[in-house]
């Protein structure tokens, strides 16, 4: 079972790999052994291409998966940046109304 997520990539699922890897294996195995003789010239370039496609996919999915990871990532320090602009704006707060609060004049004692 294959589910996307926000960024348009597909996260595998265990049973879905297994699957798409015997997929790919049969494909391989009827391009090579179903082909006539006389196409002898065309089997090399039909693997040819299910390699390549296969490395693209990979590349694919590699590619998806770190822009998920970043995605991911992202998202967490974005909410830990917004959770410290609440606090500071607390606390500052709390410092204003202390400022306001306390008495005009200070005086400091000194003994001497």
């Amino acid at each position: 079972m294959v589910s996307e997520i926000g960024n348009g990539c597909a996260l595998k699922h265990p049973e879905t790999e297994v699957a798409r890897y015997a997929l790919q294996h049969s494909l391989i195995r009827r391009t090579t052994m179903s082909s006539p003789p006389s196409r002898g010239s065309e089997q090399p370039h039909l693997i040819s291409l299910v390699l390549q496609s296969r490395k693209a996919l990979e590349q694919g999915e590699a590619f998806c998966s770190r822009a998920s990871a970043t995605s991911t990532s992202s998202a967490k320090e974005a909410t830990d940046v917004l959770a410290l602009n609440a606090k500071i704006q607390w606390i500052s707060k709390a410092v204003i109304e202390q400022l306001k609060a306390r008495p005009s004049r200070i005086y400091f004692c000194t003994s001497n």
